[in-house]
């Protein structure tokens, strides 16, 4: 069921840093402290809602898989 994912996962993480690098250098040359922090707390932004959805992902998966065993366990035992 998980490799169904790796591939979007793969492509979000990819895109994810692509988005960071672009600013990396920016960041890093900067003088301004507070244009840093701003910086810095966008790319965390973005983490915090890709890692949310992510954890979405997760729990309708597992919810998936819940009510499938719950199936094949009613399913073995001819309970229907």
């Amino acid at each position: 069921m998980m490799n169904d994912l790796d591939p979007e996962l793969g492509r979000r993480k990819r895109a994810a840093w692509g988005a960071y690098k672009s600013i990396e250098d920016v960041v890093k040359k900067s003088q301004n402290i507070r244009l840093r922090a701003h910086f810095f707390d966008t790319t965390k932004e973005a983490r915090r809602t890709y890692s949310e959805k992510l954890r979405q992902v997760g729990i309708a998966s597992e919810a998936k898989l819940t009510v499938e065993s719950k199936q094949t366990t009613l399913l073995s035992y001819n309970i229907t």
